[in-house]
Formats: structure tokens, C-alpha cells, sequence
């Protein structure tokens, strides 16, 4: 990776007075995977105005010749030392850690940080605008105390934020620390976060006098139990990793991997549980007994399996203290040499740990810190002033509109100056009318964002039907679902058992229009079961189809698991439903079960049929089920801006929701309210991701259309 222009662009955020423009520049923004070549860069009062390949300078503006070089934003050290320690082997210069006295998880580095050191001015001067800060390992107890967040364009006092999260450690010296074993140190983690959680707890007269932590430590735990901090387990080894992710799943807490030799090994349970890892690209030899596994092309093969990555090229330690500009670079491209994108070398080096440890200023924040976009600033947030609109493509009171609006009510916590949302419903043409709106008629400016149900698979199966090309939209982020499916337990000539459904007689299935998934789905699975049915549609909207089941108008539907917790379920209890099945996921290869539905009473579809008939489903209405599921349920919620929506409101949205599947309040609300927490899968590649996906065979596309055809007769 040749030399990156950091310092430059760094050094322009305080350049107000002049207009400044770089010409002839390869501009890497991290709001796409590709570069722009030959651009030019316009700032002018310290905002970027543009950046455009092959554009003339404004004639009043200071030209600086890139000639070439590569040009991001500023670097973002994810785990590092500076200013905390000057000369390593004078005392009263190094501030790292607690050797003795009561101080163990209150440790707060924060305190101990010197801006003028020399580390941090040769950072400043290397193009480095954001660090983390983080406590070297207590002799004194397991914790090492809080980290801190740096910012490098001040001066004289550069900690940003204190106390950003918990680091731990585990390995050979934290086993010595807790009695010898990592075992002891495991198992006095977990003691140590349960002794802080009874601290808030109603008191007890028999609870026991003695705790394991002083007061002050379990104060400083607390933030770390209510997922306002997370705990950052600096580990290797591959079992030490698994017992940090075990450690997050029965405590509720988020977890950040620091070091993570031996992360490979279990990448996709790292990037099941959303556990970052803070790597070194340079770890390479088993220099201990817990990195034997240790591999360059490690970084490569978690962000393949999809774990958000940052950087610390720590040197076996060395460079956690000076050169960490030339370190971080060197770090990326070692690890683009074995394996690892260009484009996201360059986020793991500029953007993701400012995402890793929740620090809007660096995280994709719109400007010269975190993306390279034009019409947004350093200081001067894409969506400050502005009101976001959540249009939501059906009816007020169904699933789509209770989601909506829980996402809603959730986003702007996570986008910086938290801007006014409101939500706007928008239905009819089974969401197409909210969707065609989105995209010919919205503002452009990214202040509408879509919250689409069965847009995808609409779009998959007749795209002529799209006035603006649904391809073209801005795809942030999806959502895999479930559908279930329920019947009148009066219906003819009785139902007590899901396996009743092949008695039936006088069936009368809902839907919400031939051509919507939901109701290709409900018959499919009929005709596949072999059972006789008429079918009623279009209902405008679940609601309504719903009240007509309840009217005995009909007396077969299918809802989303939220609706079927919060309203089907009670019907189930009075016994006038009964449920019947639930479609599985399917990524095109296999079929999976969806967390939506775990606890409910029945069985995937293709579980039931094989109860009914004896072997699992096949032959073209399996087929056709299968093709359905592998867009709808995989992309069942949809969140999208128009297209050519401007690159600051992408980054800015794509990185807010990702910061809700990290969202506690979010997630314990939805449990509430949903019966499970969403997990939405959003990232720089996601809109290619749903791009290349919104496609069918024209063989398929045309047994469908006949399909849909066939129940219009």
C-alpha cells in the first residue's frame, strides 16, 4: 500500500479562510468500494464542496498536486498507547497500568493522558485523527481498567471522550493475576460482573458479606452491564476467544476481541454474535503459547465472514507508542497483500474503530473525518437541522407499521445531533405505491428513507412493473423473516392438530393480491399439501384480512411473528385458531430456521409435510416455494433511500443501523413488542449484496406469472 495522503486532509479541517483544491488525486471515501481517479477535491471553510474526477480547480482556490497518490480520511488508531507512555523505561513518563493499591476496573487512562507527548504530535503529523487509548495489563487483578477516545485535531487536551470501554485480559499474565489458572480468571470475570449487577438489586439480608471487587470497581462495571460501554477482551487464543463470546451471550454485554490471534478459527461465530476484532496484520509467528495459530491472511478471513475488523499493529508492543501513522499503514497493507480487500483495508485503518467502540466523530461521520463526501464537514453532521421522513409502504397498525415505526423511534439515537424522524405510511398495490413514490417522486437529499416489506420480491418477479429501476435505489440494509400460518379451528370438519389441514373442506384462504409473496406462499403450500381452497383477495392490509378471519369471512391467513405473538397468540388461547406452520429461511443453499419464530408451537412447512405425507417436499411448486423464500424471507424488510442519494446520507443511515443491532433499549423494546430482537444486516456491501440478488430465472419468472395468472381466473 503506497503512500496515503492522511496528513494532507487532516491538516486542511483548520484550513477555514481560503478555498483549497487537490487535483489529480485517487480518492478512496469509504462511502464505496472504489476509488475515483484523477479527482479533484474542493474545501472551502473547511467543508468539502466536491469531489469530482477530471474537474477544474475553482479559480480562487490553492492548488496542491497529488500527482497520483492515494487520498482517504484521516487515520483512526484502534488500540494504541500514545500519551500515555514517553520512554518506557522512565517511570515517571509511563502511565499505563496499576501495579499496586485498590484501583482495578475504576482505572480510567483518561487521567494519565499527556497531549504534548511526542507520541501523539508524531501521530498528528502522520495523518493519525482519532485514537484509542487503552490500559496495559494490572498486576494487581484481571482488569485493566477504561480506555479513553483521543482527538488529534485539538491540542493541549485531546481526550475526546473517557471512559469508553472495559478492557480485560486474558491469557498467561491475567491467569497469573487470578490465582494461576485462566480458568480462575474466567470464572472471576463472571463473578465479578454478577457481584456488580446485585449492586443495583433490592438488598438482601443474606447476601454475603464478602465480594470479590472493591466498590469503586463494581461502580465502573455498571456501564458495562447496561451496554452504554463494552467489555474489550484482550485475547488470542482461539478458546479464550470463545469463552469472551460465551461471556457476552449469558451477560447480555457487548464484547470487543483486542489482539485475536487465533479469531479466525471461530470468524463465523464472532460475526454471528457481532464481536468485533481489533487485529495485528503483522502477527504472523506464535511469539506465546496462546498465538500457535496465528496467521497473516487473518484479517482476510473474518472480514470475509463478514466481522467488522480495525487495526493495532502493535510490533509484539512497540509501535503502541510512536510510529503509529507508518505502523497502521504498514498493518493494512500486509493484510491486503494476504487477502483483504483494498477498500476495506482502508475502513479497518480509517473508519471501523470509530464504529467499534460508538464514536459518531469518527464512524462514518460525514466529512473529513470518516467518509470523503461531498456537502457535509468535519464539524457539521449530514443530517444537523435536517428532518428525516421513515415512509413505511403499508397500512398504519400492521407489522410493517409496528416495526417501522419501533426502527422509527430508534434510529435517531444513532445518527449524530439526533434529527426529528417521523414516519409516514404509504400503502396500496401491495406496497408498491410506497415504493414507486420513493423512487420518482421523494426528495433526493436523504430525507425520505423507505422501510419496504415484499418490495424485493415485487421487483424480483416483474420489474417492468417499476417506473424508476428498484436496482437503482440505495439498499442499506435488510432484514431476514418468517411468515406463519394459521386456521380456523372451526373450519370443516374440525381442526385439533396442524395435520388436520389435509382434511379440510371449505377452505377459504386471504390474501393481500395475487401477485404479493405472502399470498404465493399460502398457495403454494396449500397445493403442495394437496388441500382444496377458495381464494379471497385483495384485503388491503393484514389488518383487515385478519378481521375478516375473525368474521369466519375466511378462515385461513398468514401474519408475521410479531403480529402472530401479539394477536394470533391470544386467539390460539381462546381457541378459535390453531396454528399450523411457519416457512423456513433459505439462503439458497439450505434451509434454517429464523430466531422470529423460536418458542412457537408448530413446524417449518416442510417439516409438516413431511409429518403428512412421509418425505420432504419436491418438484416445481417446491421449487417456486423455494425461489419466493430465497428473497423475500431473506430480505423481508427492506430499508432504502431513492437513488442517487447523496453519499454522506448513506454512510450515515448504513451506519446507524448498524449500531442498533449493538442497541440494548432497541432490542429489549422489540422483545417486548415483537416477541424477538431484529438483527439487520447492513455494511459497505450491502447494497451490491441486494443488487445482484433481485433476480429470478426467466424460467421461473414465467411459471410464476402463469401462477398468479391461474388465481386471477
Amino acid at each position: 500500500m503506497k503512500l496515503l495522503w492522511f496528513a494532507l486532509l487532516f491538516a486542511a479541517m483548520s484550513v477555514r479562510a481560503e478555498t483549497l483544491a487537490i487535483i489529480g488525486a485517487e480518492v478512496w471515501t469509504n462511502a464505496s468500494d472504489a476509488p475515483i481517479k484523477d479527482a479533484t477535491i474542493v474545501i472551502a471553510e473547511g467543508r468539502i464542496v466536491s469531489i469530482t474526477s477530471g474537474a477544474l480547480p475553482p479559480a480562487n482556490a490553492r492548488v496542491l498536486q497529488a500527482a497520483g497518490e492515494v487520498v482517504t480520511p484521516p487515520l483512526d488508531a484502534a488500540a494504541t498507547q500514545i500519551g500515555l507512555v514517553e520512554v518506557a523505561n522512565a517511570s515517571d513518563t509511563d502511565d499505563r497500568a496499576v501495579s499496586s493499591g485498590p484501583l482495578a476496573a475504576a482505572f480510567d487512562v483518561s487521567m494519565g493522558v499527556d497531549g504534548n507527548d511526542l507520541s501523539v504530535q508524531q501521530a498528528r503529523a502522520a495523518g493519525v485523527a482519532h485514537a484509542m487509548v487503552f490500559p496495559s495489563p494490572a498486576s494487581n487483578g484481571i482488569f485493566a481498567g477504561r480506555g479513553a477516545r483521543l482527538d488529534l485535531s485539538r491540542h493541549g487536551d485531546v481526550v475526546a471522550q473517557a471512559r469508553v470501554a472495559m478492557f480485560v485480559t486474558a491469557g498467561g499474565a491475567a491467569a497469573k493475576a487470578a490465582g494461576g489458572s485462566r480458568a480462575a480468571m474466567w470464572g472471576l470475570l463472571r463473578t465479578s460482573l454478577d457481584e456488580a449487577r446485585g449492586l443495583r438489586g433490592p438488598t438482601n439480608p443474606f447476601k454475603p458479606r464478602d465480594q470479590l471487587q472493591n466498590h469503586a470497581d463494581l461502580e465502573a462495571l455498571m456501564p458495562v452491564l447496561e451496554r452504554r460501554m463494552p467489555l474489550a477482551v484482550v485475547a488470542n487464543r482461539e478458546a479464550d476467544i470463545r469463552q469472551a463470546i460465551s461471556v457476552g451471550q449469558t451477560q447480555g454485554i457487548s464484547i470487543v476481541i483486542v489482539g485475536g490471534a487465533e479469531a479466525w478459527r471461530v470468524a463465523d461465530l464472532l460475526a454471528a454474535n457481532h464481536v468485533p476484532v481489533i487485529l495485528d496484520p503483522l502477527d504472523e509467528l506464535p511469539v506465546t503459547f496462546d498465538a500457535l495459530g496465528a496467521r497473516r491472511d487473518n484479517a482476510a478471513l473474518l472480514a470475509r465472514a463478514g466481522v467488522l475488523i480495525s487495526f493495532m499493529v502493535s510490533g509484539q508492543g512497540i509501535y503502541l507508542s510512536y510510529n503509529v501513522g507508518p505502523a497502521l499503514r504498514e498493518g493494512a497493507g500486509i493484510a491486503v497483500a494476504n487477502g483483504l480487500p483494498y477498500a476495506q483495508a482502508i475502513r479497518a485503518i480509517t473508519q471501523s474503530a470509530g464504529r467499534i467502540w460508538g464514536d459518531p466523530a469518527a464512524a462514518g461521520k460525514p466529512g473529513i473525518a470518516g467518509a470523503l463526501v461531498p456537502g457535509a464537514a468535519a464539524d457539521n453532521p449530514y443530517y444537523k437541522g435536517k428532518r428525516l421522513t421513515v415512509l413505511i409502504n403499508f397500512t398504519a397498525g400492521g407489522p410493517t407499521d409496528i416495526e417501522g415505526r419501533l426502527f422509527a423511534k430508534h434510529l435517531a439515537n444513532h445518527i449524530e445531533n439526533r434529527p426529528q424522524v417521523i414516519v409516514q405510511n404509504m400503502d396500496g398495490a401491495g406496497g408498491m405505491i410506497g415504493a414507486g413514490y420513493l423512487g420518482e417522486v421523494a426528495p433526493k437529499d436523504g430525507t425520505m428513507v423507505g422501510y419496504f416489506t415484499g418490495t424485493a420480491w415485487r421487483y424480483a418477479n416483474d420489474p417492468e412493473r417499476f417506473r424508476t429501476d428498484f436496482k437503482t435505489y440505495d439498499f442499506l440494509a435488510y432484514q431476514p423473516g418468517s411468515t406463519v400460518y394459521y386456521a380456523r379451528t372451526d373450519a370443516v370438519p374440525g381442526f385439533n392438530d396442524a395435520t388436520d389441514i389435509v382434511k379440510a373442506r371449505d377452505l377459504v384462504a386471504g390474501g393481500l393480491g395475487a401477485e404479493n409473496a405472502k399470498d404465493l406462499l399460502i398457495r403454494l403450500t396449500l397445493d403442495m399439501l394437496g388441500v382444496p381452497y377458495r381464494y379471497v383477495t385483495p384485503f388491503p392490509g393484514s389488518q383487515a384480512a385478519r378481521l375478516a378471519l375473525q368474521r369466519n369471512e375466511i378462515n385461513f391467513f398468514s401474519e408475521s411473528p410479531p403480529s402472530y405473538r401479539a394477536v394470533i397468540s391470544g386467539l390460539v388461547r381462546e381457541g378459535t385458531v390453531i396454528p399450523i406452520f411457519f416457512d423456513p429461511e433459505y439462503n439458497g443453499e439450505s434451509l434454517s430456521i429464523s430466531k422470529q419464530v423460536e418458542g412457537l408451537p408448530m413446524l417449518p412447512f416442510q417439516e409438516l409435510y413431511r409429518k403428512i405425507k412421509g418425505s420432504l417436499p419436491s418438484g416445481q411448486l417446491w421449487d417456486a416455494y423455494l425461489t419466493i423464500l430465497s428473497i423475500n424471507s431473506a430480505m423481508q424488510r427492506t430499508v432504502v433511500l431513492p437513488p442517487n442519494s447523496p453519499p454522506a446520507a448513506v454512510t450515515a443511515l448504513r451506519d446507524a443501523i448498524e449500531q442498533l443491532n449493538d442497541d440494548k433499549s432497541y432490542a429489549d423494546e422489540a422483545i417486548k413488542t415483537l416477541g424477538f430482537a431484529p438483527e439487520w444486516v447492513a455494511g459497505p456491501n450491502t447494497n451490491a449484496q441486494v443488487r445482484s440478488a433481485l433476480s429470478i430465472t426467466p424460467q421461473m419468472r414465467a411459471f410464476i406469472a402463469n401462477y398468479v395468472k391461474s388465481a386471477k381466473r
